[in-house]
């Protein structure tokens, strides 16, 4: 099973934008056609089930401003589930293949190695999208967004990765995107990164 290209994320960052970047660009992402409120996800369901079944935070339900401690008879079993569904399932002639959670998960991934993409977008405009969407409340989604992103420096520092600012993505700035697509080993598509904005 090659390298996972894990897009880490927080809610209302505009993750499926940047997961449909890479769709694409010819990554594989699985059964993503899940939609939610109207919406492609581009979010592999296979594997989020697989994640929710192994992967319990200890404070309830994800996600949670929590980092996982998790020992290896948990991890095991999810990696050995996820090579089952990647062997299975994604096309032999596809050699990169992808997954967005939330970045509370990542203690579960990095021992597969993954390619660390870290997507962020203002966390006034995540704490906003937030509430006009009805699903929480300003202050709490805002703290919940800069203990996220805290935490994805935190990655970056000690395992590496990439950032894309969704905020730049939007204004026309695809730098984030282009510097994610080298780290990752693709080849850049200025157009498949058009296609993907909706105008």
């Amino acid at each position: 099973m090659n390298r996972p290209i894990c897009l880490w994320m927080t809610s209302r960052s505009r993750s499926s934008l940047v997961s449909k970047i890479f769709a694409n660009h010819g990554v594989w992402w699985g059964n993503t056609y899940a939609k939610t409120k109207g919406y492609e996800m581009y979010e592999n369901q296979v594997i989020k089930q697989i994640q929710k079944k192994f992967i319990k935070p200890s404070k309830g339900v994800l996600p949670h401003c929590e980092e996982l401690q998790l020992t290896e008879e948990v991890t095991k079993p999810f990696h050995e589930a996820l090579k089952e569904h990647h062997s299975k399932d994604c096309p032999k002639r596809l050699e990169r293949w992808s997954m967005k959670t939330g970045v509370e998960y990542f203690n579960a991934w990095k021992d597969l190695n993954p390619y660390n993409i870290f997507i962020r977008r203002a966390p006034a405009g995540v704490a906003n999208s937030i509430v006009e969407k009805g699903i929480g409340e300003y202050q709490h989604a805002f703290d919940c967004a800069q203990w996220r992103y805290n935490y994805m420096h935190r990655i970056e520092e000690k395992f590496g990765g990439v950032f894309i600012n969704t905020d730049d993505i939007i204004n026309g700035d695809y730098k984030g995107v282009r510097e994610a697509m080298e780290y990752c080993g693709i080849d850049y598509n200025e157009r498949a990164v058009e296609s993907a904005i909706d105008r």
